[in-house]
């Protein structure tokens, strides 16, 4: 059966490309210029240069300026990457700079530039002179859209010479892109269908086909290698549903940048239509929930992160949230934009990619703050979360990543060699990851509290920055993450895994599965056996005071624990009194208390980003790890709480002192049926009670779990008919506010003696309280949308409904690749979207807009791998 599906899968894909050969080699020649505009369109290019899109112009002029007293670069004579991708951005700088102006300035300097390119030998000089890699591809691109630009005021001559070269250096690129493996090419990277090589170059040739279109024979057979490449990308993020790329912010920004060029004019020139609008609506949420205010940094500074770079959100940022904005109609992006564009300004040095931005920008779209979004994101592919307390300028952001080398989606795809790993030496590419699973960074504003021991310098540490002891993440014998040294030595059971991650208001919790990404390094570099057999973090988030992490990590023999801390580079550490202090500029400081192992091993070490490192007295064969990080101010540091453990073989339980006392409990993970601690009784991951001095109940929060008791599980606290998601349940003398997050309808058992049913609120939800004894009985109806299409729940398997009519949202009940589509009930289809993978119990947005259907009643199907689960979809109007 899998031969018949692999001989189909070739039939269509052949028959794919003789039909996009025969339409190509049919089409007209695109007459000059048609990279994103024509010539009837340069007088209005020209007015928005000096209204609407002054501002992008000004970094684009100022760099053209600069260029005009300069000479032309000279031929390189060996490697020089730096000077080729410089030169290939000057080019298309002035070439633009010239259609938006007018000025026969740009216009003398430009063909300077790109007469002097055409007559150099080589235009690839990565590793050496001659190669075809990212250099190449560079100036590919860059001449063939400069040479398009300036086509109808180049001579004949100047004309000839540059077809020339564009022809001679676009059949190398396609030989390269598209033929076997050649050392003096240093072509490894056409089989790598995961690494941003690949793309950057196959878009560029992309870019020279359509610009050559009509005016080579072989222009159609290279874009149609581009198209069939480029499937792979567009299909590869049309599945990685959070907008994460796992080779860092910093080469997703370039992998981005380089090729929606291509896909919006491949859909503009040709209607073929790859663009990638749901990674990319993915994608200003994630850079949204990154953004720290007034810094190019990150939050999550996974993979590799090059401040020499200027950080991410540079020019590559500002062009890809415009297009986000433009294409995908994201008022999310387009505030970012604004708040960039305010905080940040703008650079001439990153003037090339100003020129795209100026093409996606659309000031018609109107900005939206964030203040209707959650406080926290999880990250289904890269398999993390990230916690705000707020959008202003200081609040604190928490961010934390597990997962897999090459990211969840393409991870599951290399290994079982499906599309695009479909071919014979396909490979999973993971070069730039870290050997960082189970990390986490804090900051407060801009200040970096915790961060990692990551991309200090272009020049400095890089070999070791990938290691695990660069983290914020546990050591086993001083020997950290197997990390695959080859670059392409991904395997089975080495990933990390989301376990868990819930949020309601006042609480965020996650659990992460690091065990099987300790392996063991033979000594041929390959992997070995397991190092442990357990290494799961905990973190429970107490909004917006201190986080509690209990670390849970085993082996069946005994090792040498070491759990790692980085502060920011102006820390100054002090400990006493179980405490590590980091103190701060701003009057910013952060505390890690260790909890357990008490008495701990505690040292420094790297005095340029401290870290401290907390180990166990002796090598053991399991510790579970307690901390509790609490930033403050310095001012606020004498008014903390105290934080006290107590531990058995299945939980940890914190207690918090203060007017209410908290315990906080947290599940071992490897713990079964249901947990005592502390006269508590759970069974869920984690579970917190809050009493006031006169021991009454003031606070309850139970994640993953169905009840809360104390007494020894003589008196029930909390009870649900299922497991809810997370309940948080905020109890004052007689009012009750409770905070659900759960599949299916309200059906709770809470103590709260005294209260009044008529005071109780359930915020989202349609729910009724009343009164049994000392119990608050809560049932009701799952949420209902405020307007639009609401979903009708009548499974209790999963969340689902529509966001404003235009996203509908689901938590899937199982992992694997699903679709969902939407009918009317006579069954016409109205909508269906792309393929993408889901992880059970992960919430899932996938935008639609049914607002315009037409009918009152519209049936989502929901396949998953072949499971399919209906729903009717109601319209509703405002309540």
């Amino acid at each position: 059966m899998q031969r018949i599906h692999s001989i189909l899968s070739n039939h269509i894909m052949l028959q794919l490309s003789v039909f996009v050969m025969f339409f190509l080699a049919h089409h007209a020649r695109a007459a000059h210029p048609s990279i994103f505009f024509s010539a009837a369109d340069i007088p209005e290019i020209r007015r928005k240069a000096t209204s609407s899109h002054a501002a992008i112009m000004k970094p684009i002029l100022s760099q053209a300026s600069s260029l005009l007293s300069l000479s032309v670069p000279a031929a390189p004579v060996g490697a020089d990457y730096s000077k080729l991708s410089l030169a290939s951005r000057d080019v298309t700088v002035l070439a633009f700079a010239f259609v938006a102006t007018g000025d026969s300035r740009y216009l003398a300097a430009g063909r300077k530039y790109l007469v002097s390119f055409a007559s150099w030998p080589y235009w690839g000089a990565d590793s050496k002179l001659g190669d075809r890699d990212l250099t190449l591809g560079f100036m590919l691109r860059a001449c063939a859209t400069a040479y398009d630009w300036m086509y109808d005021s180049l001579s004949t001559s100047d004309r000839a010479a540059v077809h020339g070269a564009l022809v001679k250096h676009a059949r190398e690129m396609y030989e390269a892109a598209s033929g076997p493996y050649n050392s003096t090419w240093a072509n490894w990277w056409t089989q790598s269908f995961g690494q941003n090589h690949w793309d950057n170059n196959n878009s560029a040739l992309g870019i020279a086909a359509l610009v050559l279109d009509g005016e080579c024979d072989s222009s159609g057979t290279w874009l149609n290698h581009a198209i069939l490449e480029m499937r792979r990308d567009s299909f590869n993020l049309a599945n990685i549903e959070d907008g994460t790329w796992h080779e860092g912010c910093l080469y997703q920004n370039s992998k981005l940048t380089a090729t929606m060029p291509f896909y919006v004019n491949l859909k503009r020139l040709k209607g073929i239509d790859l663009f990638p609008e749901s990674y990319l609506a993915a994608y200003a949420l994630f850079a949204l929930y990154n953004y720290l205010p007034s810094n190019r940094q990150m939050v999550l500074t996974f993979s590799s992160y090059l401040r020499d770079w200027g950080g991410w959100l540079s020019a590559a940022g500002y062009s890809l949230l415009s297009l986000a904005a433009s294409a995908c109609n994201s008022g999310y992006a387009q505030w970012l934009w604004n708040k960039m564009e305010t905080e940040l300004g703008r650079s001439s040095y990153q003037a090339g990619n100003h020129i795209p931005e100026f093409f996606y920008y659309d000031p018609s779209i109107t900005a939206v703050p964030p203040t209707d979004l959650p406080l926290s994101r999880t990250l289904s592919d890269l398999e993390g979360v990230i916690w705000r307390t707020g959008w202003g300028d200081d609040e604190l952001t928490f961010g934390l990543k597990t997962g897999s080398y090459g990211g969840r989606f393409l991870y599951n795809q290399y290994l079982s060699r499906k599309y695009p790993f479909d071919t014979d030496d396909a490979n999973l590419n993971v070069g730039h990851n870290h050997a960082d699973a189970n990390t986490f960074w804090l900051y407060r504003g801009n200040v970096t509290l915790i961060g990692e021991n990551e991309g200090r310098s272009l020049y400095n540490d890089l070999n070791s920055a990938y290691q695990s002891s660069s983290h914020n993440t546990l050591l086993v014998d001083n020997k950290g993450q197997y990390f695959p040294t080859n670059q392409t030595g991904v395997y089975a059971d080495n990933d990390g895994a989301l376990l868990f991650s819930s949020s309601v208001h006042g609480y965020d919790f996650v659990a992460t599965d690091a065990s099987r990404r300790y392996r063991a390094t033979n000594s041929d570099k390959l992997i070995g056996p397991p190092m442990i057999s357990l290494f799961v973090r905990n973190v429970l988030f107490v909004r917006p005071s201190y986080f509690v992490i209990v670390d849970n990590v085993a082996d069946s023999s005994e090792h040498a624990y070491e759990m790692r801390f980085h502060f920011g580079d102006s820390a100054k550490i002090d400990t006493g009194l179980g405490w590590i202090r980091a103190l701060y500029a701003q009057d910013n400081m952060v505390g890690v208390r260790t909890l357990a192992p008490f008495p701990c091993g505690f040292r420094e070490v790297d005095s340029i980003r401290p870290a401290a490192c907390v180990t166990p007295p002796q090598r053991v064969k399991r510790m579970d790890f307690a901390f509790v990080v609490y930033p403050c101010l310095s001012s606020e540091w004498t008014g903390k709480p105290e934080f006290t453990a107590i531990q058995n073989a299945s939980a940890t339980s914190v207690h918090v002192s203060g007017d209410i006392a908290f315990d906080h409990i947290v599940r071992h993970a490897d713990a079964v049926d249901t947990v005592i601690i502390g006269g508590h009784v759970i069974d869920g991951r984690t579970a917190s009670v809050g009493r006031s001095a006169d021991g009454r109940i003031r606070d309850l929060f139970l994640a993953d779990g169905a009840m809360i008791a104390d007494s020894g599980g003589v008196r029930t606290l909390l009870q649900s008919s299922n497991n809810v998601n997370a309940v948080h349940v905020a109890i004052a003398d007689t009012a009750v506010t409770v905070y659900l997050d759960r599949k299916g309808d309200a059906d709770l058992r809470i103590y709260a003696p005294g209260t009044d049913p008529e005071l109780v609120t359930v915020p989202g939800w349609n729910a009724a309280a009343t009164n049994e004894g000392d119990y608050l009985l809560i049932s009701g109806a799952a949420p209902v949308n405020e307007r639009g299409f609401a979903g009708r729940n009548n499974r209790n398997d999963a969340m689902f409904f529509v966001k404003g009519g235009k996203a509908v949202c689901l938590r899937p009940d199982r992992s694997g690749m699903m679709t969902v589509s939407a009918y009317c009930l006579d069954g016409k289809c109205l909508w269906k979207s792309a393929r993408r993978f889901v992880n059970d119990g992960c919430v899932v947005d996938i935008p639609c807009d049914l607002r315009r259907s037409g009918s009152s009643v519209v049936v989502v199907i929901v396949d998953i791998d072949g499971v399919k689960a209906t729903q009717s979809l109601l319209q509703q109007s405002r309540q």
